[in-house]
């Protein structure tokens, strides 16, 4: 099981050797409210301080708003919400990691999530992960495990981005005007 949660912690992350000789991937622990995440390198753009987004009509709990960066609108994504689980407050959130898609998809390049504090560099191998013993969350997450002992998801970063791209669908690409 671990090879495979290395594997897909690493889509499209650069991996090397650990110092135990074993492969390692590089990749991003994410605190959110109540849980982490394991992020791949490659998949993070950019860390941001936390900015208000702006809100769509009719958009699902877990989509946070269209969020202004480098001149384009990304979406706010609040992960916690869409693996079903409460939105956290607002005075929770601490930083936004600005994801690049992994699936060359124009309409949809960047999307966004919001994070509780700041996220951290990992080079993490086999050896520093186990299974958690927990059931994965359907439809969000690839796995849970536990890195160096602490409870870990990676989450499924082809279904919020499919789900984002529904809603960009539905609501089109220009935030609302009321905030």
């Amino acid at each position: 099981m671990t090879d495979g949660v290395v594997h897909a912690a690493g889509t499209g992350a650069a991996s090397r050797r650990s110092r135990t000789g074993t492969a390692a991937l590089r990749a991003v622990l994410m605190p959110l409210y109540e849980l982490s995440v394991l992020l791949p390198n490659a998949a993070v753009a950019e860390v941001i301080r936390y900015q208000d987004a702006h809100p769509m009509a009719g958009a699902p709990p877990w989509w946070l708003g269209k969020l202004p960066w480098r001149g384009i609108y990304v979406p706010l994504i609040s992960l916690e919400a869409f693996l079903s689980a409460p939105v956290p407050p607002p005075e929770a959130r601490r930083r936004i990691a600005v994801l690049n898609t992994l699936n060359g998809n124009p309409a949809l390049p960047f999307m966004a999530i919001v994070g509780a504090g700041t996220p951290q560099l990992q080079v993490v191998s086999a050896e520093m992960i186990s299974p958690s013993g927990q059931p994965s969350r359907p439809g969000g997450l690839l796995c849970s495990l536990e890195l160096n002992g602490r409870p870990t998801h990676v989450p499924d970063l082809d279904a919020l981005e499919a789900a984002a791209l529904e809603v960009e669908g539905k609501g089109g690409a220009r935030p609302s005007s009321r905030r």
